[in-house]
This record gives structure tokens, sequence and C-alpha cells, in this order.
């Protein structure tokens, strides 16, 4: 397909992650700030909850054969940070919006990324509790596989 990360999987990606249902805010990279009132803005919704989210590429690999025939494998993190508060049952509910977003990429109409991958796999999850711009905040990391030919001409 020679699809760009840039250009194509991140944004299909991004059109997948926020029509997720609760996803909160939602930006096309990492987000950090050294400043209190930057990070109010970047990662409160407008609700009032500290819950923001964000797919970036960490590696790929490409293989091949003696054709020209070669094929790219993406690894992609999607990472969600969720201010933890026992009083409002943040678990319960951060729990549901993981679920939530790995729903949304497993659906058929959505395992080829927009058409910009041959296919996507959904590797892993791992959920953590941890301190993230000055909030203790449930954290997720979603991470999927994404494979595409690119052959060369």
């Amino acid at each position: 397909m020679n699809s760009s990360y840039a250009d194509d999987i991140l944004p299909a990606i991004m059109t997948i992650l926020e029509a997720v249902d609760g996803i909160g805010k939602t930006y096309s990279y990492p987000q950090h700030a050294a400043f209190i009132e930057r990070q109010k803005e970047l990662f409160l919704t407008d609700e009032g909850k500290f819950h923001v989210w964000w797919p970036h590429r960490v590696s790929w690999e490409a293989r091949g054969g003696l054709s020209a025939q070669v094929f790219r494998r993406h690894l992609i993190e999607i990472t969600g940070h969720y201010a933890l508060s026992n009083s409002e049952e943040s678990e319960k509910e951060f729990q549901n919006v993981i679920d939530n977003v790995a729903n949304a990429f497993d659906t058929v109409s959505n395992f080829s990324l927009g058409d910009t991958v041959d296919q996507h796999l959904m590797a892993q999850m791992e959920k953590s509790d941890v301190m993230f711009a000055g909030v203790l905040c449930h954290k997720a990391i979603i991470r999927i596989t994404a494979e595409e030919e690119a052959t060369q001409n």
C-alpha cells in the first residue's frame, strides 16, 4: 500500500479514536506541558475531567524476500490517562473506556485502518496507575501492530 504513517495511518487511527464513546481529549501525538495552566488546557475535558488519549508509532520493521515485495510492520501505542478518583469509581469508568477503544479497533470495518494498511492486530494492553502532569492517573497503553505491503518498484 505504501502508506505514510503521518499522512495516512495516523489520521485513520485518529478518526477511529475520536469516535469512541467517552474518549476524553484526543491528540495525534504525545502532549507535555511544564506549566499548570497549559496542562489544564491540554488535559481537562469540557466536563472538567482529566482525561486524554494519543497514539504514536514507537517502531517499525520491514521484511522482504527475493522479490520486490516488502512488508512493513508498524508498532503503534495508543496511550490514555484518566484522573484517579475512588469516590467517582474512576477505575470502573476507565476500564470501560479501555474496552471501548479496543472494541473500536477490533471491528471488521476498522481492520485495515481506513484502507491504509493490509491488516492490524490488537497485540496487548497494559494498565497502571501513575503520576502524570502532577495528577495521580490511571494509564493504559494499547499496542496495535499494523502491517502493510510496501512493494518496491
